[in-house]
């Protein structure tokens, strides 16, 4: 199918089976695809310059080899995303606009990216085996349904990775490993973490302008090693903490410096702590 200009103003299509698409050149200026829902799509190569679509239904879509120069997608829904190889040596997106992207299963084995740049990325699920990002630069991350339950990266080098709101409702992580974070503002309404258990945590440099937490929840917190050489931070505000149930069987801090801790109010109404031990001491509330 070659068309230089392809314009359709309303494409419904309830039910769109297809066993087999293969699309070797496929050039659309402008696809405008209300309700699109594909079974199975597989396109051994779709060269898309410009790809409008407000709402995408994929059950499994599966591209060996994907080259798009510009995506832009105003909702985008895929309840199975499986990519077995996905391979994208000059994967080059000036523009990836995407006001909702909701993947249950995104499963990548490679996944080069020179700049990516999201201003609202929501996922589900994000299982990644190997994450190589040279210079990830966000101006804007705005993550309001962020849940991963497993989020297991070998490797994840960020070499430059600069965040000035980080919005988060709901964060889990069971394994993040992260060499460096410089992060100018973090802003974090919620953060419920059910398990998060951090074999490493080195944090060489945290700066923090403003950490406002409203509501932190963390049922357990267990870390085996937490080294902060240097955590300056300017301003503490934290409105109310709640932790009903933070039980710590060991926090083994060897040295814990803060030059400036500055907290303008900090109310605990309730802070139940069962067990609590640093440095030898026992305390029981």
């Amino acid at each position: 199918m070659n068309s230089g200009e392809v314009n359709c103003s309303e494409i419904k299509c309830s039910e769109m089976n297809s066993g087999e698409v293969k699309c070797s050149e496929m050039k659309c200026s402008e696809v405008k695809c209300s309700e699109m829902k594909c079974s199975e799509m597989k396109c051994s190569e779709m060269k898309c310059s410009e790809m409008k679509c407000s709402e995408l239904n994929c059950g499994e879509v599966k591209c060996s080899e994907m080259k798009c120069s510009e995506l832009n997608c105003g909702e985008v829904k895929c309840s199975e995303m499986k990519c077995s190889e996905v391979k994208c040596s000059e994967m080059k997106c000036s523009e990836m606009k995407c006001s909702e992207m909701k993947c249950s299963e995104m499963k990548c084995s490679e996944l080069n990216c020179g700049e990516v740049k999201c201003s609202e990325m929501k996922c589900s699920e994000l299982n990644s085996g190997e994450v190589k990002c040279s210079e990830m630069k966000c101006s804007e991350v705005k993550c309001s349904e962020m849940k991963c339950s497993e989020m297991k990266c070998s490797e994840m080098k960020c070499s430059e990775m600069k965040c000035s709101e980080l919005n988060c409702s709901d964060m889990k992580c069971s394994e993040m490993k992260c060499s460096e974070m410089n992060s100018g503002e973090v802003n974090c309404s919620e953060i419920k973490c059910s398990e998060m258990n951090s074999g490493e945590v080195k944090c060489s440099e945290m700066k923090c302008s403003e950490v406002k937490c409203s509501e932190m929840k963390c049922s357990e917190m267990k870390c085996s090693e937490m080294k902060c050489s240097e955590m300056k931070c300017s301003e503490l505000n934290c409105g109310e903490v709640k932790c009903s149930e933070m039980k710590c069987s060991e926090l083994n801090c060897g040295e814990v410096k803060c030059s400036e801790m500055k907290c303008s109010e900090m109310k605990c109404s309730e802070m139940k702590c069962s067990e609590m031990k640093v440095l030898g001491y026992n305390v029981v509330g």
